[in-house]
């Protein structure tokens, strides 16, 4: 069989598939606990008690790590946060 013609069949075949509403299957998608919004409050609070507490070379590791970015001692720095987000271990 022509491949050419295969291709043409799959994509007709694709763009023929039925539309769904995502309004009609978001109640199929699982919520995330953590962007509920006592949570989300309680983390930002977290985070402003430890800025509060850091000097001004760890403030700038911790917008790194918030970044992703990569640094070094970023594992000292971590385990030196690590009480202040306690709460919210899974």
């Amino acid at each position: 069989k022509d491949t050419i013609r295969h291709q043409e069949s799959f994509k007709r075949k694709f763009n023929r598939m039925p539309y769904e509403e995502i309004g009609d299957i978001s109640h199929c998608v699982p919520q995330v606990s953590f962007f509920e919004v006592a949570d989300y409050v309680a983390y930002q609070d977290s985070l402003a008690r430890l800025r509060r507490t850091l000097g001004r070379e760890e403030r700038q590791k911790l917008e790194k790590v918030i970044r992703g970015e990569r640094f070094e001692g970023k594992k000292a720095f971590l385990k030196s946060i690590k009480p202040y987000f306690s709460d919210f271990r899974p």
